[in-house]
């Protein structure tokens, strides 16, 4: 079995989630797989582990009750991914920027 990435440390920026479930939505979308694909996301994007003071490089906002938008920050001049999750379905679902940056050949199929 293959250990959950850690949620980066730090103290959150302003509107990002510091409760339990901006922290699932973050574990959520850290462990999500691209479809054929055996490694969790945060492995395929290098999840980095935030320096104290420095902006997070992942963060999570409510946007509704149950459901975050979570955002990934390289920090590198790379784009940033955006992933929409709903916790009562456990579902992490890619925005249309971030589904042609990481699964070129999935939107195309579409």
């Amino acid at each position: 079995a293959v250990a959950a990435a850690p949620v980066p440390a730090g103290d959150p920026a302003p509107g990002d989630a510091a409760d339990d479930d901006g922290a699932e939505a973050l574990l959520l979308v850290h462990d999500w797989r691209l479809p054929g694909d055996d490694a969790p996301l945060a492995r395929r994007l290098g999840a980095v582990i935030t320096p104290p003071g420095a902006r997070p490089a992942w963060t999570a906002e409510r946007t509704g009750d149950r459901t975050y938008r979570v955002v990934y920050r390289p920090g590198d001049g790379r784009a940033e991914y955006d992933f929409d999750v709903d916790l009562d379905e456990r579902r992490v679902d890619l925005t249309p920027d971030t589904a042609r940056l990481l699964a070129p050949s999935l939107v195309s199929q579409r």
